[in-house]
């Protein structure tokens, strides 16, 4: 089975459940492509922090973060 793609747009406190949801739960079948929002801190904050803990998936590559002016460029 092929995996489906994910972006989140927004990465605000509730990014947190999704990018658990898409990295672990259902790591079989989804992958985290990249993040897309306007503050660089919080992406940072999840690509660099979240996804290197045990609790998310410490074998996560590093994803692409765009700024919003680029989500046409994201996608």
């Amino acid at each position: 089975m092929k995996k489906k793609k994910y972006v989140l747009v927004g990465t605000g406190s509730r990014c947190a459940m999704y990018i658990k949801a898409i990295v672990n739960t259902y790591k079989d079948r989804a992958e985290l492509a990249a993040l897309c929002d306007t503050n660089q801190t919080r992406m940072n904050y999840y690509r660099k922090t979240l996804m290197k803990t045990e609790e998310y998936n410490p074998d996560y590559p590093l994803i692409p973060s765009y700024k919003a002016a680029d989500f046409d460029r994201m996608l």
